[in-house]
């Protein structure tokens, strides 16, 4: 339970976000520094209350000093920013202090978020870089780096942990998180639900249709896939479980589903946006792109499902359980008509945060159609304040993206490894695929799907389109393999959230 001034203190941090991205011109280095700061200093914060710390506890002021840390961090790079760039790598003490200690806290806090891998991953590549390159042979040696000149790129530059990743955290990826917030606040989830009983459960397995089906819908909106297994699972994988399905088979087609859902168009969560921002390529291009892979993704869905109830005998959903079409949509089909506006404007030529805002206030507006879906000032309170622990992973995953990104540029790593790419599938281009898609899979573990597409296409894209795959069509790709390490073994996030809710083996 968060106190009421840390609740506040969300609320205002969200509502700063807003007004620079949709109002006002800040810097995108500072915006990405305050992005980075505030939401670290809000995690470390908001432990000690949901962990229940005692104030006097080692671990208690440990988060406290966190925080402020944290905060201090992001005003040393704005308060000093001329200097820092007069002085360039001629560091001063200050200068390796705050940038040693933001480097850290990156990494603490997203091992804190999704584990251990982002983090090992992040100590590989600065050893690398600063002396580990020296030792190795071959394609892939290098000559190091002094570490004044690792952290002045990695801290002070926007070609580090404030970077292209940091910056689409703070903008793109906060307003639709947001947006989706308020959507799913207003009861567009329960409807979602709902909306997927009506249209799958007079089928056989229909318990198990509705999952996907209910899963694939929320997965659009929402943006992770961990969030939006947690938030259908609730509800379909006990009602999958009652029907007859096993526990562990329900928490997997739920993990799938939700995962499944950040390529359905036409929204696609953050992901459609992000591909359109680091490609150039427009927004309905790439959802009309989607659209077919991500109907053969739940075609195969349906499937299993399917063959699955048939093999136990699984009935069809008394029909007194499925509530009527016409009255699910009088009661709740109004909190929907906001993902038309957005997809209008954004297909209008809009800015993804002009978007976003306007269709935040249509969702709001449109909950007080009906007395049951009103958004109080209470439950706006809690809807920005959900928004807020969203996107906690998606901003430290994303800075300690931007620290890896920085050294695979800075090395000519993506050019050595899409060389390896070509070299091993001696230019045969299914080959090539097969091993984007492994090295996709094993970056994006544990991260993210934002955080995950980020980081794959800046290392394995390029090595696609060198063979003459199309822009687009590589980085759905090396997204749809990102995408996936939501629900692949050893880090499978997904499949953990669903296992908990099944009270199964989540490696089953």
């Amino acid at each position: 339970m968060k106190s009421k001034s840390l609740r506040w203190a969300a609320f205002a941090f969200a509502v700063f976000h807003i007004y620079c991205n949709v109002f006002a011109s800040i810097s995108e280095l500072w915006l990405s520094a305050i992005h980075f700061g505030g939401f670290c200093a809000i995690f470390a914060l908001m432990a000690n209350e949901t962990e229940d710390i005692d104030r006097n506890s080692f671990q208690f002021w440990i988060n406290v000093g966190l925080a402020l840390i944290a905060i201090s961090t992001s005003s040393y790079l704005i308060l000093f920013e001329n200097a820092l760039y007069a002085r360039e790598t001629e560091f001063i003490i200050s200068d390796y202090i705050f940038a040693l200690l933001a480097v850290g806290l990156a990494i603490e806090f997203t091992r804190r978020t999704t584990g251990w891998f982002m983090p090992v991953l992040i100590l590989i590549s600065l050893s690398y870089i600063l002396f580990l390159g020296r030792y190795i042979g071959g394609v892939f040696a290098f000559p190091g780096l002094s570490l004044e000149t690792v952290l002045y790129r990695s801290f002070f530059t926007s070609e580090g942990m404030f970077g292209l990743t940091a910056q689409i955290s703070s903008t793109f990826v906060f307003m639709f998180i947001i947006f989706g917030s308020f959507l799913l606040r207003s009861g567009a989830g329960d409807f979602i639900v709902r909306l997927a009983q009506c249209l799958a459960g007079r089928f056989t397995g229909g318990a198990g249709l509705v999952a996907v089906v209910g899963s694939g819908l929320m997965g659009s909106v929402s943006g992770s896939a961990v969030a939006n297994t947690v938030s259908t699972g609730v509800i379909t994988i006990p009602m999958m479980k009652k029907s007859g399905f096993q526990g562990r088979f329900s928490a997997g087609v739920v993990a799938a589903a939700s995962t499944g859902g950040a390529l359905m168009p036409p929204v696609m969560g953050a992901a459609a946006f992000l591909m359109s921002d680091m490609t150039g390529i427009s927004y309905y291009e790439i959802a009309r792109a989607a659209l077919l892979p991500a109907i053969l993704y739940y075609i195969v869905l349906f499937s299993v499902v399917h063959i699955e109830a048939i093999k136990r005998n699984i009935p069809i959903i008394d029909t007194k359980d499925i509530p009527s079409i016409w009255e699910t949509l009088r009661k709740g089909g109004h909190l929907l008509l906001s993902l038309p506006v957005f997809i209008y404007m954004m297909f209008d030529g809009y800015s993804v945060m002009y978007a976003s805002i306007w269709s935040l206030m249509m969702a709001v507006a449109l909950s007080y159609i009906r007395r049951a879906t009103w958004l109080t000032p209470k439950k706006i309170l809690r809807t920005i304040e959900n928004g807020v622990d969203a996107v906690i992973p998606v901003a430290t995953a994303c800075a300690c993206a931007g620290i890896i990104i920085g050294i695979i540029t800075l090395t000519g790593l993506g050019l050595k490894f899409s060389s390896l790419v070509i070299s091993l599938s001696g230019g045969n281009i299914f080959l090539a695929l097969l091993l984007t898609m492994i090295a996709s899979l094993i970056l994006g573990m544990g991260l993210p799907t934002a955080a995950a597409y980020i980081l794959v296409a800046t290392l394995a894209a390029p090595a696609l389109e060198q063979l003459g795959i199309h822009q687009l069509a590589a980085h759905l790709f090396v997204f749809y393999s990102a995408m996936l390490s939501s629900i692949t073994p050893p880090v499978a996030l997904a499949a953990y959230a669903a296992s908990g809710l099944a009270n199964a083996n989540p490696f089953r």
